[in-house]
């Protein structure tokens, strides 16, 4: 499993969301949102927890489902998947 920061270009969105295939995952929203979409960042060996964590991290910057405010809402982001890479790095 991974967890995933995508960004929906231009609309100031980003989505956090788990799969166990990025690319396939990544190929099925891309044919769903109106606008391209690209991947920011992937936490490898992170599940639905971590996910869970994350969106906990950005309730903050919430619009809907598994989406949140770009603004913001990505460094909080990426500050997270530092925080987890770092507390997760000798395990």
């Amino acid at each position: 499993m991974a967890v995933y920061i995508l960004r929906a270009v231009g609309v100031n969105r980003i989505k956090i969301g788990c799969t166990d295939d990025v690319a396939r995952r990544v190929s099925e929203i891309a044919g769903m949102c109106p606008v391209a979409v690209e991947i920011v960042d992937v936490l490898e060996s992170a599940g639905f927890s971590q996910e869970a964590w994350l969106h906990e991290m950005l309730r903050s910057y919430w619009t809907h489902g598994e989406w949140f405010e770009e603004v913001g809402g990505l460094e909080q982001a990426q500050r997270s998947f530092a925080i987890y890479r770092a507390a997760t790095a000798n395990v």
